[in-house]
């Protein structure tokens, strides 16, 4: 049996709209191979976390997998926070305060296994972020058309 036909209420003057930005390389995001020198060091760390916290689809989290935190030493850290403002001018990094139970996360790791998600850019809400920065670790990673494979740094504005 087919499902009937849906028409959507036209939408009023003055409604709000999300906002939406092309990603153009070089203004939005950037992309950065082997930016980590000690990458295997890192993310072997990261994988041999002994505590984590579990997403979907073990939780009602919105995010998949599980996430450990302090994934980059205070060192690795600030070289990547200075690589953040050379990229885009920004003087100056925080994490906003939120209103009480929403949490931000930031310099953690996450571990998504093949079957709780599949393979999606890194995105942040546009009301409590600005700029954001992923390493991904995978000493193998899967080969995505379209993406590179030895990428390990992504940073999105």
């Amino acid at each position: 049996m087919s499902e009937p036909e849906s028409t959507l209420p036209e939408i009023l003057p003055g409604a709000p709209t999300l906002h939406y930005e092309a990603p153009e390389l070089g203004k939005n995001y950037w992309l950065i191979d082997d930016y980590l020198a000690n990458a295997r060091e890192v993310s072997n760390r990261c994988f041999n976390a002994k505590r984590w916290k579990k997403g979907l689809p073990y939780t009602n989290e919105k995010w998949p997998g599980m996430r450990t935190n302090k994934a980059l030493k205070k060192a690795e850290l600030a070289q990547l926070e200075a690589l953040v403002k050379s990229l885009t001018g920004a003087t100056s990094l925080w994490i906003p305060e939120t209103a009480p139970g929403i949490m931000l996360d930031s310099n953690m790791a996450q571990l998504v296994g093949e079957h709780e998600s599949s393979a999606i850019p890194h995105t942040d809400s546009r009301n409590l972020t600005r700029l954001a920065a992923v390493l991904y670790l995978s000493p193998e990673p899967i080969n995505i058309p379209g993406a590179s494979p030895s990428a390990n740094a992504e940073l999105t504005t």
